[in-house]
């Protein structure tokens, strides 16, 4: 079983996906962090894909939430 990670870039996402709508709150990203994401492995399964995210989101002071 492979599993594979992919990342909009933060323009193709729509108005309205952040859980903030209608609360005031500014949802503008300043970051980028598409690179320190993007691989090109194959994982050999959803806990090595897991694995290897939060520990890319760890040294980006990141938290993953599925």
């Amino acid at each position: 079983m492979q599993a594979i990670l992919t990342l909009l870039p933060l323009k193709e996402q729509k108005q309205g996906d952040a859980p903030t709508e209608g609360n005031n709150v500014e949802t503008e990203c300043v970051m980028d962090y598409n690179d320190q994401f993007t691989t090109y492995s194959i994982f050999n399964g959803r806990d090595a894909l897991l694995r290897r995210t939060r520990a890319q989101g760890k040294m980006n002071n990141i938290v993953i939430v599925i």
